[in-house]
């Protein structure tokens, strides 16, 4: 099982970001969050919720429950995008087309 630290690492990069890009984030030092990825020190829990706003992911994926959920989310995102996207379009092609012709001038 991957622990919290290794899951720290494994996202940052997946993401592309720096230590220093996370820390300056989470307004700690990098010290600080380089021993949170080593498991140097513990990891507060306020810490993983911004974490998990900036990641877009649930606390499960860094208590290590379900390894694809990163994958997963990213999907289910990508699909309401799409399903957004389809709606908007039909809609505004519909607008107005059960409603009778105005009238007024």
């Amino acid at each position: 099982m991957i622990n919290v630290g290794e899951r720290l690492k494994e996202i940052r990069l997946m993401f592309g970001y720096t230590i220093s890009d996370v820390s300056k984030s989470l307004h700690c030092s990098y010290w600080q969050y380089r021993r949170y990825e080593n498991n140097e020190s513990k990891i507060p829990f306020e810490t993983i919720l911004l974490l998990c706003d900036v990641y877009n992911v649930s606390t499960e994926y860094f208590a290590g429950s379900n390894e694809n959920i990163i994958k997963d989310t990213l999907s289910e995102n990508e699909l309401v995008r799409l399903v957004m996207t389809k709606m908007s379009i039909g809609h505004s092609q519909n607008v107005g087309s059960n409603f009778p012709a105005s009238t007024e001038k």
